[in-house]
């Protein structure tokens, strides 16, 4: 059998090159986040948002783990109040940038044969980004 030619670029890979240059759009940065929360084994939702006072556009947007929840409820529950997020502006030139991000979860990633059921990673995610 012979060696494949193609590269496989991984998510982050792929990101590492396009991020000093910033993406042109808000989806293009919440396509990057759940691509790479697929890869690793968790779902995103949108934490906060900033809107700006000039043109009453999104600025800033803050996507967090999908377990970062705080319930009413006493008993513990697994994920609660994780700090995993990524944090992006739109600055001047209109492209996005990571403005912060955090990578340490406190719950248990779920398996690769189970990535599938994550509620906000879809089907050919990565394609999307690529």
């Amino acid at each position: 059998m012979l060696p494949c030619k193609r590269k496989v670029v991984t998510v982050v890979e792929w990101w590492r090159a396009h991020i000093r240059n910033g993406v042109p759009s808000e989806d293009d940065a919440r396509n990057f986040y759940n691509a790479y929360a697929k890869q690793s084994g968790f779902s995103i939702r949108v934490n906060s948002y900033y809107w700006s006072k000039k043109d009453n556009s999104i600025i800033y947007r803050e996507f967090c783990c999908g377990d970062e929840t705080r319930r009413l409820r006493s008993r513990p529950i697994p994920g609660e109040g994780c700090k995993a997020m990524m944090t992006v502006r739109r600055r001047d030139n209109g492209k996005w940038y990571v403005a912060k991000s955090e990578k340490n979860h406190n719950h248990e990633m779920v398996t690769p044969t189970m990535r599938h059921v994550l509620r906000s990673t879809g089907r050919n995610l990565i394609q999307r980004i690529t």
